[in-house]
């Protein structure tokens, strides 16, 4: 394999060994090596000079190949050699290990942030499908299962009032209509209408329910005892009763208050 030749190797051969012309076997010019040598034994025997002519001819040559520049010096004597491999050891050595590109990602825009929402209550489509479709006893156990997740959840009041009242249990459903009314429900024109209230409109605790103002807060105005009232001692010991009764829940509040407001207006 032909060996790539140097530049200043030259030079150095062509300043010390250019009177006989190495420099140029070195470049492969070895026609013009021969004429260095035959001018040096000619110019030598003959006129016998101080310094040969060759020797003024390897200076020059010297300076030639100093000044030249490495493409020039490449493109005369570097032709039988790969173009990469006249470049120099650098070039050869990043021709062996080629530069690795960086593999640039796509930058993605950041990802938004997922807003909490809460979960749908489980039993909501089940207890209002149940109702629809008039299953009233499941709907009322679904709505319960559905307040034990959302106790102050007006939707589900009001429609365990109406539940109740579909089912005729007066009591349960006025007070669930009250919760309901507390927690924010306002539409009273539709309690006053809604065909699944029928039955607790016509109950007289609703009558007495509206005159509170739609709440069971306010416990009714008892009229004003007769004089004395107090001294009847059989009068007393109903009273008394009722008030046993009522402690040990015989009696609501309301059947409470009418009946003893029956006593004291004897």
């Amino acid at each position: 394999m032909k060996q790539r030749k140097s530049k200043f190797l030259a030079a150095i051969m062509a300043l010390i060994f250019g009177t006989f012309g190495i420099h140029r076997f070195y470049l492969g010019e070895g026609k013009t090596g021969f004429f260095y040598i035959m001018l040096y034994i000619m110019t030598s025997t003959i006129f016998s000079p101080t310094i040969a002519i060759t020797t003024l001819l390897g200076i020059f040559d010297f300076f030639r190949l100093m000044t030249m520049g490495q493409s020039e010096f490449d493109r005369r004597y570097n032709q039988h050699i790969p173009i990469g491999q006249q470049r120099g050891r650098r070039t050869n050595q990043r021709n062996a290990y080629p530069r690795q590109r960086t593999k640039v990602e796509p930058v993605s825009a950041p990802k938004a942030k997922k807003s909490f929402r809460p979960k749908v209550n489980p039993y909501k489509k089940t207890a209002l499908k149940r109702y629809e479709e008039y299953d009233t006893e499941e709907a009322v156990k679904e709505l319960h299962k559905a307040l034990e997740i959302e106790p102050n959840n007006q939707e589900y009041l009001f429609k365990l009032a109406c539940a109740y009242s579909q089912l005729e249990q007066t009591e349960k459903s006025i007070q669930f209509l009250d919760l309901a009314i507390r927690n924010g429900y306002k539409d009273v024109d539709k309690i006053n209408t809604i065909e699944d209230l029928a039955y607790l409109r016509i109950s007289p605790e609703f009558a007495q329910f509206v005159d509170n103002q739609y709440s069971l807060k306010t416990v009714p105005k008892l009229s004003a005892p007769k004089e004395n009232l107090l001294d009847n001692d059989l009068i007393l010991s109903q009273l008394n009763k009722l008030v046993e009764l009522k402690k040990r829940g015989l009696l609501s509040e309301t059947e409470y208050a009418k009946e003893k407001q029956k006593l004291l207006n004897k």
